[in-house]
């Protein structure tokens, strides 16, 4: 890093990352001047270092800066923040490029407080231009998720492993004859088994298999009548191999079935019903085609059915399926019939077609026969697999949305009704009493900003790998420790280098900070480290009220699983998502053993730099 041009110190060691990352920085003296900026700030915009050492923060804004910024609402905007020392984050800004060429850029600003660049300025211009294109086809993928789910004439459905219904779509309410939404969601799957207890054999299979395909069961409607229901159940587990719930693909196969008990008793009946099926039908005699009906010459895309009856089975049969389709016309003979299954046939155009497919058998003339069903399910399977990924993306857009939504309306919103009370206070008063008013409101504003803070702290951790590299562990330790300094702390230091990035002192600050909050103002605080293998142990140890036992398996989770008050527990969480960042594990341990209420011993580990395997 080149020193600034009226000292002769040189920036701290830690800023030289500047440089390596993909992100503008620009460094202003406490007068407003420009005195340093990053190599990516050339790269991007054609500005140099040299050019613009010593300009006053509005001119490099408005000769420099200008010409990529089509908004002059934003230019002025920068220009403010810039002039008035304004510390903002995530102020959002579209930059005209090269070639037409337009790229969104988010800036974050900070006034830096440790010697010996006091007063100077931090300024951070972020391509988030990949963020949004990500974010808006998330967007895209969640509607068109939506609306196939609506459209779907598959009956689908989320169920609890209780047997809750958790959602489903219009063609499950017209396939039980629900009237709305809500009056299938406060029902139950066992209130349309005619037995009840058939669902905990479901169920067992279920847990064993994790999916059943092609399940075929009788259920009860509304108004309990009887309906044939074939379906591909689905079950989500989580990390622990719990069943969290059920995926259900049901359609109503009730008139196939008894389209099959007609046909067995009446060869006319059944050419009247056959010709009109939409399934595919065929009759096969010694492995030769000698009917189809009208939905099977188009399945095989034949002009007539002439085209098809004569055939023998190779010709109508993929290679991959023939072993598989002789194996079931043999078992069919001999058994009646055979569980459907998938096969892949041959039109005549020579393309492949995946059908499901049912083979029974019957008598044809008097002669043996095999009748064999088929349903093209070529796009129902990619429709699936498709289903399924969405499923997936908009699950896990649900958790991090839900976490969003949670700190916004409950901590940042009861942070800002502190604020507008006391700024209401404030207007009202005419006192000297005011001075205090304006105080707390500062107070307030600050703790909305922490909490802003935190937020865009674990969307950095959920956003993408994380870059690592070799930290000073003993400089972290003892920078956190001298911001409490009415606290008792001992430390003996320790010198180690370990595998973080410039938020490992959010994982002490919140660890010492949560001492002495819980402690109260006699606490006493130590901090240890020893070498554990590869890795470094630290241990953060208080003399407060220590952990109940039962609170120690998810302490770290508390926030996550929202037990907790206004504002608890996010401290905690953004730890565990460092410490496992890392690569490190943490955990809760009794200061005395076997003592809860005698203090705690917050432990964890960090890679230790010497060890290898860093991301840099």
């Amino acid at each position: 890093m080149r020193p600034f041009p009226d000292t002769s110190a040189q920036l701290p060691a830690g800023y030289h990352c500047f440089d390596e990352l993909d992100e503008c920085v620009v460094i202003l003296k406490p007068d407003g001047t420009v005195a340093w900026v990053s190599g990516s700030v050339e790269k991007y915009f054609g500005i140099r270092d040299e050019a613009v050492r010593g300009e006053s923060a509005e001119r490099f804004v408005r000769q420099h800066l200008a010409p990529f910024l089509p908004d002059e609402k934003c230019i002025r905007r920068i220009a403010d923040i810039l002039e008035h020392r304004e510390e903002v984050s995530e102020v959002a800004c579209r930059m005209q490029m090269q070639q037409d060429r337009e790229r969104r850029f988010t800036l974050f600003t900070r006034v830096m407080s440790q010697k010996p660049y006091e007063g100077m300025m931090l300024v951070r211009f972020r391509d988030s231009t990949g963020q949004k294109q990500m974010e808006e086809r998330l967007r895209e993928s969640e509607e068109k998720y939506f609306r196939f789910f609506q459209e779907d004439l598959t009956g689908d459905c989320l169920i609890s492993p209780e047997g809750r219904f958790i959602a489903c779509n219009p063609a499950f309410l017209a396939i039980f004859g629900f009237t709305s939404p809500d009056e299938a969601l406060a029902s139950t799957i066992q209130s349309l088994y005619t037995h009840p207890q058939e669902w905990t054999g479901f169920l067992e299979r279920l847990l064993l298999e994790r999916k059943i395909k092609n399940h075929s069961m009788i259920l009860r409607r509304r108004n309990g009548q009887p309906v044939h229901i074939m379906a591909n159940f689905v079950g989500t587990f989580d990390e622990n191999d719990r069943l969290q719930e059920i995926r259900g693909y049901l359609y109503d196969d009730t008139v196939r079935r008894k389209a099959e008990d007609t046909l067995m008793e009446s060869e006319e009946r059944y050419r009247n019903l056959v010709e009109q099926s939409p399934d595919a039908i065929t009759l096969f005699r010694d492995d030769c085609c000698i009917y189809a009906n009208r939905a099977a010459v188009t399945l095989y895309g034949a002009p007539s059915p002439g085209e098809i009856v004569g055939r023998h089975i190779l010709d109508l049969v993929h290679p991959d399926s023939l072993k598989l389709v002789l194996q079931r016309n043999r078992e069919v003979l001999e058994k009646g019939s055979v569980p459907p299954a998938e096969v892949t046939i041959l039109r005549l155009d020579g393309r492949s077609v995946v059908v499901e497919s049912t083979r029974s058998s019957t008598s044809y003339q008097g002669s043996p026969a095999i009748q064999i069903v088929m349903r093209d399910i070529t796009e129902r399977r990619q429709s699936e697999l498709e289903r399924a990924a969405l499923h997936e993306q908009l699950e896990s857009a649900h958790r991090e949305a839900s976490l969003y939504l949670d700190i916004l309306t409950h901590d940042i919103k009861n942070t800002e009704n502190v604020s507008n009370l006391y700024a209401d206070l404030l207007t009202e008063t005419v006192t000297g009493e005011a001075l205090n008013y304006v105080e707390k409101l500062r107070r307030s504003i600050k703790k909305s900003i922490e909490i802003l803070a935190n937020v865009s702290t674990i969307r950095r951790i959920h956003r993408g790998s994380p870059e690592l590299w070799p930290v000073d562990l003993d400089d972290v330790i003892r920078t956190e420790i001298s911001h409490f300094p009415n606290t008792t702390i001992h430390y003996a230091g320790a010198s180690r280098q370990v595998w973080a990035d410039n938020l490992l002192p959010e994982v002490f600050a919140n660890l010492i900070g949560n001492a002495v909050k819980f402690g109260g103002p006699d606490v006493c605080i130590g901090v240890r480290v020893c070498r554990e293998g590869e890795f470094a142990r630290i241990l953060i140890e208080d003399t407060g009220p220590g952990v109940p036992e039962e609170q120690k398996s998810d302490i770290f989770r508390m926030y996550e699983k929202r037990r907790r008050g206004v504002g608890e527990g996010l401290g905690l969480y953004l730890v565990r998502l460092l410490i496992e960042r890392y690569g490190g594990r943490i955990w809760v341990e009794d200061r005395v053993p076997g003592h809860s209420g005698e203090g705690a011993v917050f432990a964890f580990t960090l890679r230790e730099a010497g060890g290898g395997g860093g991301k840099r």
